[in-house]
């Protein structure tokens, strides 16, 4: 699609109007082979799996719509035999699903992601204060089996939520401390899982020694 100028002025408010009394095929020819370059902008966004050149797309595809709005609206005006209601409600269309439109999300779910939705939304017990307690728990507890890729991109959403994202939205939502003891727990996942291979480790050499046989890599 050819670029537009940023400084050309967004489709009417309303639908165009029938006045008007000269016609041109041309015109309808011309507001067609819009339509059909904005159609392709929108199908361009809509389909777009990352966040980046989102916004680049979108911005194309309503210059699109005001170029075809436009010259839709020339048509209309010139009259003529062309029944263009079936134009109309293609615009009308692109205009209600560019008002919809949201950016793709920057993340991916984490393992245990529904779970610990879960138990973010689950009301609180036994008061505000125990409930809240109980609900850290529950949350470190399964912060804690999340590998160390797991960790680090939830940190990201959490640190950066994105308005639909529901679980960082949901850590966003407790109160300060608590969320900082939660990140601590997972910025420390690499730590763990060094400690968990040494740990393993040191089992497997004590096993060996137990039982006589030569550690594993000793001649």
């Amino acid at each position: 699609m050819s670029n537009r100028r940023k400084d050309e002025t967004p489709w009417p408010a309303t639908m165009p109007s029938r006045d008007g009394s000269r016609g041109s095929r041309q015109l309808v020819e011309d507001a067609e082979r819009e339509l059909v370059a904005a159609e392709t902008a929108y199908a361009a966004v809509t389909a777009a799996g990352e966040p980046e050149g989102w916004e680049a797309r979108r911005r194309d595809l309503e210059q699109a719509i005001a170029v075809a709005a436009r010259t839709l609206d020339a048509a209309l005006r010139a009259g003529g035999p062309q029944d263009l209601g079936a134009l109309e409600l293609r615009l009308a269309a692109l205009v209600g699903g560019f008002a919809e439109l949201r950016p793709p999300a920057s993340y991916g779910p984490v393992a245990f992601e529904s779970e610990l939705c879960q138990v973010l939304a689950a009301p609180l017990v036994g008061g505000a204060h125990d409930g809240y307690a109980r609900k850290e728990a529950a949350l470190d507890e399964l912060l804690r089996l999340l590998s160390v890729a797991d960790s680090r991109a939830l940190v990201a959403r959490i640190e950066k939520p994105h308005p639909e994202d529901a679980l960082a939205t949901g850590f966003r939502g407790l109160a300060t401390e608590r969320r900082a003891r939660l990140l601590a727990t997972l910025r420390g996942a690499a730590r763990r899982e060094a400690q968990a291979g040494e740990a393993a480790r040191r089992a497997v050499l004590a096993a060996a020694r137990a039982g006589g046989a030569p550690a594993k890599g000793k001649p």
